[in-house]
């Protein structure tokens, strides 16, 4: 009987793994979360991956060689799919695009919702936080974490901020690490 649960634990920790790798990936393209944006070495990373993303990444450019963020935004921006539409709005830092944030978040994407959280407030910041989490974004616990410290849609609450602090380190939010 203990099989069979080895077996499940395995399939659950392959899964971390894969999930962490493509974090990894995504902050090396978008230059978030303490790491140096560098498009070329994170498409080259998600060649070798298996994490679902990566290889819809991967297949995005399998035929572009020495892709500029300028040139990842064009590419991403024709791509109808909500990963694509939110990569594409942030991959150029300094000319990020609200409106493919907001249909990448309508679409349902994590991300873009925890991006428009951070330019929210009050009861919108602490929505788009609450539905970035349930998809299981990191940077919905970190968004989520920000409503409870500062009470923002939501009533202060110590026990509260602690526990979305702890999932946001969990998950490997920059912020996070002390």
């Amino acid at each position: 009987m203990e099989l069979p649960s080895t077996i499940e634990r395995t399939r659950e920790i392959s899964q971390v793994l894969e999930d962490e790798e493509f974090l990894c990936i995504r902050d090396l393209l978008l230059g978030q979360n303490r790491v140096k944006a560098d498009v070329a070495k994170a498409l080259l990373l998600a060649r070798s991956s298996n994490h679902p993303s990566s290889v819809r990444l991967s297949k995005w450019f399998e035929h572009e060689e020495n892709v500029t963020p300028r040139r990842a935004q064009d590419v991403l921006r024709q791509i109808e799919d909500p990963l694509a539409l939110c990569l594409a709005a942030l991959v150029v830092p300094e000319n990020i695009d609200r409106g493919l944030l907001k249909c990448a978040s309508d679409l349902g994407n994590g991300l873009a919702k925890a991006e428009l959280a951070t330019k929210a407030s009050g009861m919108d910041r602490f929505a788009l936080a609450n539905e970035s989490m349930k998809l299981g974004e990191r940077d919905g616990f970190y968004h989520m974490f920000l409503c409870y410290a500062r009470g923002e849609g939501v009533d202060p609450a110590p026990e509260k901020t602690l526990h979305f602090c702890s999932l946001a380190a969990y998950f490997g939010h920059g912020s996070m690490i002390f």
